[in-house]
Parts: C-alpha cells; structure tokens; sequence
C-alpha cells in the first residue's frame, strides 16, 4: 500500500467518524470501520484521532481546530500538503518529521511510523503533547486519560 493510498483510507475512515458523537473528556471507539480507531475530541482544538494502520501500526490525524463530530469529514480535501512538525511530550525529546497537512479542515496526517507510537506513548503516560506546527503555529494536545475504549483499541490494534 503507497502512503497515498493510507492517507485516502484514513481520510474515508474520518468522514465515517462525523456521523459518531465524541466527548470532549474521554476517549471514544469505533471498531466497526474498516480500521479501529479512537478520538478524543476537543471543542477548542485540537482533536485528535489514533487508527491502526498496516503500515505504521498507528495513524494519528490531529484537527487543529477541534472539529465537530460533523465536521470531521475530509471528503472536500482535494489535495494534501506537507508541513514539518516538531512533536516533544514530558518524557521524550523534540523530534521533527514532515506530516500530510489538509488545510481545511486544518488536519495533519502523520506518515512515519514513530509519530503515531510517540502520540499513543503520551496518552500511556499520561503526558501532553507539545506540537510545533511550520506555518501553522504551537499547538498542545492535552490528551484524556486512558479507558476502557482506548484499553481495546490498544488490544484490537497492537
């Protein structure tokens, strides 16, 4: 499977997303798609999603925004761009890499395997993750603690 190919499935697997309610405190589930996959949203922004992937284990896509659970659909993105992101939570030091970057919604899409493990190890932890964005801004994910949803997720995917 291309990169290309995972972030169009990670895209489809968000407009599924906007038809589920989400809670702004807790971690919520869906398991029914084609893959598993957790959120965590946040009115304010940022959002965050975690998807298994065949490729890097973990996805995570990031709504800068704090997108509503009906607008999470990406179906309008016509193309992808990059932006380097430096990711740094209280355990791990700054490390940069490029991201796919939809810029509306404002969403990033990580492509490399660490991103989405060094986001999952933060919720593990119970660390926030401090996100700076080229072009974009500093963004901090204050991520909810783990529950039940994100126990399962964490069996289905890993």
């Amino acid at each position: 499977m291309t990169l290309q190919t995972a972030c169009v499935r990670l895209i489809a697997i968000a407009m599924a997303a906007g038809c589920a309610a989400f809670s702004a405190t807790a971690w919520e589930l869906n398991a029914e798609s084609e893959r598993a996959y957790v959120y965590a949203k946040d009115d304010a922004g940022p959002s965050l999603m975690l998807a298994c992937s065949d490729q890097m284990g973990i996805q995570a896509l990031v709504y800068l925004d704090g997108n509503a659970a009906d607008e999470l659909g990406l179906d309008g993105v016509r193309r992808l761009d990059s932006r380097y992101v430096s990711v740094e939570t209280e355990t791990t030091a700054p490390r940069s890499d490029r991201w796919r970057f939809a810029r509306s919604p404002r969403t990033l899409i990580s492509i490399e395997p660490w991103q989405g493990r060094r986001i999952y190890n933060a919720v593990v932890t119970g660390s926030p993750v401090k996100m700076e964005i080229s072009r974009e801004g500093v963004f901090t994910l204050n991520l909810p603690p783990v529950n039940e949803a994100f126990k399962t997720f964490s069996k289905t995917c890993l």
